[in-house]
């Protein structure tokens, strides 16, 4: 593995590494299915690798809706994730998480360069004080999901892709028409595409991971708002073209 290379001059120097623990040191999917597994087979559905994939770097609040939605028998939210936190807790504890290739390489030459570092998950704490011993690797910190809500809270998305990647290649779609749409003038068609966008995302098909109408306001209201604002910017422009063609007439008058 290369060294820690400097900055290049006229930029920022590195000033710290935050590490993630699952995918990125640890495989912890493999306990995830096996608890996971085993809470649907109390639920009474049915549970398979497909299911896996769609929670595969997720939130907690996230798996427990999901499984959830599959359920045939009843039970509390509050429930439900308890048996996930301590069903993975006990296992950590018990087997321990493979840990990546190059993670203990990485984090020996980060060290070694004195760079600082911490570790940063949105497991639950108590999921990853019982990962850590098992792996061997000292962190100077550790921040679990309270410290990943005040990153939140400063405009630093910690969750944003796993917003973003719901349905991505519908998402890729109207994102991709909707840039065309606007790179050929033609607003109409692109704000057509925003609130195909808004309708899609409302219902879940993009950037939510299952289908409905999450309690009435939509599955990821926020990101359906965005698409509804960015479809009427798109057709107030339609509507004016005075304002969107001006400069272009500007430019095509020959000068004096």
């Amino acid at each position: 593995m290369p060294p820690i290379a400097p900055a290049r001059s006229g930029r920022r120097a590195l000033q710290a590494i935050l590490f993630d623990m699952d995918g990125l040191l640890v495989d912890s999917e493999p306990l995830w299915f096996e608890v996971e597994s085993e809470i649907m087979t109390h639920l009474g559905g049915q549970w398979n690798p497909a299911d896996q994939r769609a929670l595969m770097g997720g939130s907690l609040d996230r798996t427990v809706d999901y499984l959830l939605s599959r359920a045939t028998r009843a039970a509390a939210r509050e429930e439900v994730g308890r048996w996930l936190v301590d069903g993975m807790t006990a296992l950590l504890r018990e087997r321990g998480a493979a840990v990546l290739p190059g993670a203990r390489e990485l984090l020996a030459e980060v060290t070694d360069a004195g760079m600082p570092h911490a570790l940063v998950t949105s497991s639950e704490r108590q999921i990853m004080e019982a990962a850590i011993p098992k792996i061997g690797m000292n962190f100077g910190a550790t921040h679990a999901p309270e410290f990943v809500a005040k990153m939140a809270q400063n405009g630093v998305l910690f969750r944003g892709l796993e917003v973003m990647g719901g349905g991505s290649i519908l998402t890729g779609l109207v994102l991709g028409a909707i840039a065309v749409f606007v790179i050929d003038r033609k607003f109409i068609n692109a704000s057509a595409f925003a609130l195909a966008g808004a309708v899609l995302t409302y219902f879940g098909f993009m950037h939510g991971d299952a289908i409905g109408i999450g309690g009435g306001f939509g599955v990821t209201p926020s990101v359906a708002l965005a698409y509804l604002i960015v479809a009427g910017f798109l057709f107030t422009l339609a509507r004016a073209p005075a304002l969107v063609d001006a400069p272009a007439r500007a430019a095509a008058v020959p000068a004096e």
